[in-house]
């Protein structure tokens, strides 16, 4: 049975390197716009993942199964200090093409989320504490991120955990969370060999770049 194999969630620790820096190369800060708001775009290099624990009915111990997307847009919109206040940061991710190493699991998906109505999980970006004033370019910070996560027709607040570097063009971080399926109206998947707990762990690794 395929769902007796699972693969481990390999989470990433750190944010990614900025694109083309080369390690040790000096770090040209970006000007700040007159505006003094920075616009980046999610670029490539992003992606978002869940990690979900799978009890099967011949094994005593859950399985931790992971499944990802690299379909991740949006706009985040940021000062020297953390996010502009009068302008919309968010992202959102095509639920419709997560996919885990399992396509027995991957076909549960569309039906437990109902993505033929819902196709979209989007979050609002509404603060970012942490940004020190004094940064260093290409340097990693840890930031706690503050928002709204919507799921089929259900939006939740959320805290995120975040690493964070900037250095020229580029805006790169990982953030994750934890939450519960049903607290969104997601009832957790269950079939004859296997079902899933309710919590989920949420990763998400971001790439942005500066746009107009």
């Amino acid at each position: 049975m395929t769902l007796l194999k699972s693969e481990p969630p390999d989470l990433a620790t750190n944010a990614p390197a900025i694109p083309g820096l080369a390690p040790g190369a000096k770090v040209t800060a970006a000007a700040i716009p007159p505006s003094g708001v920075f616009h980046y775009t999610v670029d490539k290099g992003s992606k978002a993942k869940y990690v979900a624990r799978e009890q099967l009915a011949v094994v005593p111990v859950p399985n931790e199964v992971a499944g990802e997307t690299a379909d991740i847009t949006g706009d985040l919109y940021l000062t020297k200090d953390g996010k502009a206040g009068d302008q919309k940061s968010a992202f959102k991710v095509d639920l419709r093409t997560l996919r885990s190493d399992q396509s027995l699991r991957d076909r549960l998906l569309p039906g437990t989320l109902a993505t033929d109505k819902f196709p979209f999980a989007s979050f609002t970006l509404e603060s970012v504490d942490g940004f020190p004033p004094n940064y260093v370019e290409g340097k990693e910070v840890a930031l706690t991120l503050k928002g709204s996560l919507t799921v089929r027709e259900t939006t939740k607040p959320i805290t995120w955990k975040a690493f964070a570097r900037r250095a020229g063009e580029y805006l790169t971080a990982i953030a994750d969370t934890d939450i519960k399926m049903t607290d969104f109206g997601v009832t957790p998947p269950t079939v004859s060999v296997s079902r899933v707990e309710d919590g989920l762990h949420l990763q998400v690794t971001l790439v942005g770049k500066l746009g107009n």
